[in-house]
């Protein structure tokens, strides 16, 4: 009798109270029953979860990848709780694989994007949901190509999918490229124009995907551009870098011969777009230390540094308030990394999405003192221990634990 009686909360109030709950709770409460098993299934909640995780975001998370002496390789993912009224916390997901070589990788939407490279240029593309440990291996573009050299996962919004965007090099010829797209939600590729490369050709560097699902990069343009200039009034200098550990000789000419843009992927128009960069830097001559993008709070953001040869001294963070217009470019934050004594190496790693003073760097010295550090403001929190030949390749972003399926 009582059980005819039993009131059942409203859907509306049960999605409210579950999207509120971490991955692995809403993975046990699927086997509760039908309803939520749909409830928790369906695209809208999986979009609402997101978001809501997105927006109370206090986690950072570090890629590692690491290969034993068997050549065994795997990836791992640690994230660390950054929240500061809590303890810090971290905690390791691995993802196995089977091959030899190494591996790059980018973030979007509660997914990761790994590139691992087997025999030769071949490759192999692997979607990662680390909250829920599925992986799904893409199938590779027809007419396949082992020149891609460049990729990022996005997501566009007007059908609700992710995307993943390869730049391959070699159609025809060297100095051309062609861009594919594949569709996760159709398991499709689609090919589209042609390119030229400008001058002797140009880089890809670190891509980050914005909240707006556009993957970005950092483009390295080499010195046959009309734009390229140089900023330093001495002629030649010679340059000794110590790292700690070893001394390697640099010229200055190699500092002069490119300069960086901004540049993204359009899913409306499906072409690589520009985006300005403040006057001050728009076409900069560059040295050895490039700069970085960063996406903090869904802004678009860029480390940009002073140097004399190969030494940087002042470092700074834009970030573009409105994005696409040049005159909201705003300086973040700026400061010299020996008089503060940071000690950090080049640009900090990522910044939290909550807290733009929370932001995780790599610490500078001998290889038994370098690090990866969390730092609120200059004072630091806690650190993370990577291997020395992995120190400077280690990626990170602010991680957002997802129910997306691969």
């Amino acid at each position: 009798m009582a059980a005819k009686n039993t009131q059942y909360l409203p859907e509306e109030i049960c999605m409210d109270i579950l999207e509120r709950l971490p991955v692995k709770s809403l993975y046990r409460f699927k086997a509760v029953c039908k309803p939520w098993k749909s409830l928790v299934s369906s695209p809208s909640f999986i979009d609402r979860q997101y978001d809501r995780s997105a927006a109370n975001c206090s986690k950072l998370a570090v890629v590692e990848e690491r290969c034993s002496k068997s050549k065994k390789c795997s990836i791992l993912l640690h994230t660390l709780n950054s929240n500061p009224k809590s303890p810090v916390e971290t905690t390791t997901t691995e993802l196995p694989t089977n091959q030899d070589n190494y591996y790059w990788s980018c973030w979007c939407r509660g997914l990761l994007l790994v590139k691992v490279i087997s025999i030769g240029s071949a490759y192999d593309l692997l979607l990662w949901n680390p909250s829920t440990n599925e992986c799904k291996e893409v199938p590779k573009p027809v007419p396949y190509s082992s020149m891609v050299g460049e990729f990022a996962i996005g997501y566009d919004f007007t059908i609700r999918s992710h995307k993943i965007v390869t730049i391959c090099r070699g159609v025809p010829s060297c100095f051309n490229y062609q861009i594919a797209v594949y569709t996760c939600k159709i398991n499709s590729w689609t090919f589209y124009q042609s390119g030229d490369f400008l001058g002797i050709g140009m880089a890809f560097i670190n891509p980050i995907t914005l909240n707006n699902g556009a993957p970005h990069w950092l483009v390295k343009h080499y010195n046959d551009d009309e734009h390229w200039r140089v900023n330093d009034d001495d002629d030649n200098v010679n340059v000794n870098v110590n790292d700690g550990d070893d001394d390697i000789n640099y010229d200055s000419d190699d500092f002069k011969s490119f300069y960086y843009t901004i540049e993204y992927f359009d899913f409306t128009t499906n072409e690589l777009m520009v985006v300005p960069q403040p006057d001050e830097y728009a076409y900069r001559a560059y040295g050895l230390v490039h700069p970085d993008l960063y996406d903090m709070e869904g802004l678009l953001c860029i480390g940009y540094y002073t140097e004399r040869g190969a030494i940087v001294k002042d470092v700074e963070i834009w970030v573009m308030i409105e994005y696409g217009v040049k005159e909201s470019w705003s300086r973040l934050m700026k400061f010299d990394v020996f008089i503060d004594n940071l000690n950090i190496y080049r640009f900090p790693l990522c910044f939290t999405k909550n807290d733009v003073k929370v932001s995780l760097v790599r610490v500078w010295g001998r290889k038994s003192q370098r690090c990866l550090a969390l730092y609120n403001g200059k004072e630091r929190r806690a650190e993370l221990r990577i291997p020395n030949q992995l120190w400077k390749d280690v990626r990170a972003f602010a991680f957002v634990e997802s129910l997306i399926s691969v």
